[in-house]
Parts: structure tokens; C-alpha cells; sequence
């Protein structure tokens, strides 16, 4: 899970990367597609506990939800809750580069 990596402290400053908010997955959308039982964590739960409960989401399951926060290292962290999210990310991902 591409997630994962951002659980996990980073090797130059040992801390976890994210810092600020961060969205993915919420608990009720991954109960709602069946996927609770077989996950090692819940997402939403995990990133809460990480990161002191930056953790945002849609206002309704299965909205879209962009974030744009930064990591410890200062770097710009761009993520959406779930694929209904990919339009935004591209836009944001998009003029962050500039393009």
C-alpha cells in the first residue's frame, strides 16, 4: 500500500513524513466495500495515530477529497481519499509542477 511508506519514519530525519493533514480511505468507505476483515489496520485509524489526528476526509463516503500538505522535510505531499479523487489530484499535482 502506497501509504504505508508515509507510516513509517523517514530516514533522514527519523520522523514520519507527514506532519500536517493527509486524506485516504476512510473506515466507513472501507467497510462499505467489504475490506475491513482482511486489512492489517484501518487507514484512517492509523494515519490519526501517526499524525495526531490530521487525518481529513469527504464529507460524504465516497466524495472527493484533495489534500496538499507538507512533510517534516519541508517537501509539498499531495493525496486523495480514493480513486474519485484522481481528477483533483492531477489538477493540484498539475499546477504544482507548473504545467
Amino acid at each position: 500500500m502506497f501509504l504505508q511508506c508515509l507510516l513509517k519514519p523517514s530516514p533522514k530525519s527519523g520522523l514520519p513524513l507527514l506532519s500536517n493533514a493527509v486524506t485516504g480511505f476512510s473506515n466507513i468507505e472501507e467497510d462499505q466495500a467489504g475490506m475491513t476483515s482482511i486489512m492489517p489496520y484501518m487507514l484512517e485509524d492509523e494515519l490519526n495515530r501517526v499524525i495526531g489526528g490530521g487525518y481529513v476526509k469527504a464529507d460524504q463516503p465516497w466524495g472527493e477529497k484533495v489534500v496538499v500538505s507538507k512533510t517534516v522535510d519541508g517537501a509539498s505531499l499531495i493525496t486523495g481519499q480514493k480513486p474519485a479523487s484522481a481528477a483533483g489530484v492531477r489538477r493540484v499535482v498539475l499546477k504544482a509542477l507548473g504545467v
